[in-house]
């Protein structure tokens, strides 16, 4: 029985697992549940422990439902995947500090019922939170000489920092226009760079 991850038909939150799972050698089954059918699945505690997704489950029926520790997970079992995060504590350190650092720009975007109050917030946290986060990646790719943070090795950090910029340069970050990213034009050929990668072509579709 093969491990089980499950999440909407996007990318989104499980884009670096299924990525580190097939790159891992998992064989895993790769469930993508239609958001028509969510409502009532989140209500099965077990299969859904904290109420949203990703979740894995493994051969011997326990569940996890955090992203990050999830594709972490399949890099320790090694295979292709092995590379993603580093066994090196200070190297891992700072592949963590990028992944968590993505997940809080991500988490601390504004919401609102009202859109046209989401709208406001949005624009606001775009103009004056965002930019921190995309100068110092734009800082650590220099430092790192490219084409990836870590220089020519791809790892988790590249993945997560890679999500956020093709999500507003693609249009899907509510209010936040996708030319918002032109300022930072190493960080959208690194996009290109990490989307380019044989293990991402490979696994992250």
């Amino acid at each position: 029985m093969a491990p089980t991850l499950t999440y909407f038909p996007l990318a989104g939150r499980a884009w670096a697992c299924r990525i580190a799972l097939g790159a891992a050698g998992t064989n895993f089954v790769d469930k993508r549940l239609p958001g028509s059918e969510w409502g009532a699945a989140k209500a099965d505690t077990e299969a859904f422990p904290m109420g949203y997704m990703p979740t894995l489950r493994l051969d011997n029926g326990k569940v996890f439902s955090q992203s990050r520790a999830i594709a972490r997970y399949a890099c320790k079992l090694g295979g292709e995947a092995g590379p993603l995060y580093p066994s090196d504590p200070e190297a891992a350190m700072a592949v963590d500090e990028v992944t968590d650092m993505a997940d809080e720009l991500l988490t601390k975007c504004p919401q609102d019922k009202d859109e046209e109050k989401k709208k406001e917030l949005r624009l606001a946290y775009s103009k004056d939170v965002m930019p921190k986060y995309f100068n110092l990646f734009a800082k650590m790719l220099a430092t790192s000489g490219g084409p990836f943070l870590g220089g020519e090795q791809l790892t988790l950090a590249d993945l997560s920092v890679s999500g956020c910029t093709d999500m507003i340069a693609s249009g899907f970050f509510d209010h936040v226009p996708k030319e918002w990213v032109d300022p930072w034009p190493t960080l959208v050929a690194h996009d290109k760079a990490v989307r380019a990668h044989p293990l991402v072509v490979k696994y992250g579709q």
